[in-house]
């Protein structure tokens, strides 16, 4: 009977196992994606502000409607584990800075930038809204 408790749950295990893992050819959205934006940077501006730069590549494909938008997400560090999000903004017309007043400036806060695009054609199957990957810089006292 051990034994046969033993097996039933190395076969609950794996077939969890197997069922939570994707291929990462299933996280790719197929058709158009952006490229990241570059040379992120943060400046101290005064005691309790600071100033988000970065540039947005010349590199975008043709299918994207212009001018591309940019998602900034601001998250204060609770713990290693643990953040809290203190901020989120959509700045339109290719923004390319960002002015964020700390609410605690002592925390750290990661701030993360991604590109947001309209395809031009529309698929029913997919949304034709198109985020680059995010590229984070970290704020610390």
């Amino acid at each position: 009977m051990r034994k046969f408790c033993l097996f039933i749950s190395v076969f609950f295990l794996l077939a969890v196992n197997s069922a939570c893992t994707r291929s990462s050819g299933d996280m790719v959205k197929p058709g158009v994606s952006l490229p990241a934006v570059t040379d992120l940077a943060l400046q101290k501006t005064d005691a309790n502000t600071v100033k988000v730069t970065w540039k947005i590549p010349a590199a975008i494909p043709a299918e994207i409607q212009q001018p591309l938008s940019v998602y900034v997400e601001v998250n204060e560090v609770i713990t290693t584990m643990k953040t809290v999000n203190a901020a989120t903004v959509t700045l339109p017309n290719a923004a390319t800075e960002y002015v964020f007043t700390l609410p605690k400036p002592a925390s750290t806060y990661h701030f993360i930038v991604k590109l947001v695009g309209t395809t031009k054609t529309t698929n029913v199957n997919y949304s034709s809204n198109i985020y680059s990957l995010g590229q984070t810089v970290v704020y610390t006292k």
